[in-house]
């Protein structure tokens, strides 16, 4: 199937995107959150292009399959998760499949007025099979975030926001992250949003990602869809993303 017939496709089925994986509905996460969740997030990414540092392109066939499941738990003041991902990439006719790097975050959790506050610390371990030069599943490297992220409602409204800094260890490619997601509530159960993500790398390295969303979400459950396109792209492929969320509450 050729790559413009699936974004079409795909694009149709999350029409109304949500937007990204645990951050869009960060609210509900912490605010509503019961002691314990499992999240299911089956994804799909495709890029044709690769552009370097000046930005010029080349073509390149790239496509990465999979789905994460995590556990997250919420006491009185602790918040914290683990995410085991299951991954397909395709480069060209060259396919890897397995066990991606592995998620730990945890930290406290924070309400001041109208906002919900959490700051946390992520770390991504080498679980992913690795080999230099090859298609690979995991990056080979360790990975360790300082995170902060922030949650305001005004009525309807809702604005989340987050700051990320990571630090690689081996292959110096520390990153910083901004993500701003404004917000609205559709009745009761439904709100929809419009979230933004710019990566920069200390290598000079950076991609911009921009996309709308919906989640539906109901005493614990929360099901949500999401799709992304990439720009300003440098030292990296460019692309879309397509995300389904599925959360189901453990009381």
């Amino acid at each position: 199937m050729k790559m413009k017939l699936k974004k079409t496709m795909l694009a149709g089925l999350l029409g109304l995107a949500l937007a990204p994986q645990a951050h869009a509905d960060f609210k509900e996460a912490i605010q509503t959150l019961t002691p314990g969740q499992i999240q299911f997030v089956p994804n799909h990414y495709e890029a044709d292009t690769l552009r370097d540092r000046e930005g010029n392109k080349r073509e390149v066939n790239v496509e990465k399959t999979g789905i994460e499941a995590t556990l997250k738990g919420k006491g009185k003041r602790w918040f914290g998760q683990v995410t085991l991902p299951y991954v397909t990439v395709t480069n060209g006719q060259i396919e890897k499949k397995g066990i991606g790097d592995i998620i730990l975050e945890a930290g406290p959790h924070y309400h001041t007025g109208h906002w919900e506050l959490l700051p946390t610390l992520r770390a991504k371990l080498p679980t992913g099979a690795f080999e230099a030069g090859k298609v690979n599943i995991g990056t080979g490297q360790t990975d360790l975030a300082a995170v902060l992220r922030g949650t305001g409602m005004y009525g309807p409204l809702t604005l989340d926001a987050g700051i990320t800094y990571t630090h690689r260890f081996g292959t110096p490619a520390d990153r910083v992250e901004l993500r701003g997601n404004p917000g609205v509530g559709l009745g009761k159960y439904l709100r929809t949003g419009i979230e933004g993500v710019v990566t920069l790398g200390l290598d000079d390295a950076r991609t911009a990602r921009l996309g709308p969303g919906l989640v539906f979400a109901k005493d614990g459950w929360q099901v949500g869809g999401f799709v992304q396109k990439e720009f300003g792209v440098r030292q990296a492929t460019e692309g879309w993303t397509y995300r389904f969320i599925f959360r189901v509450p453990i009381k």
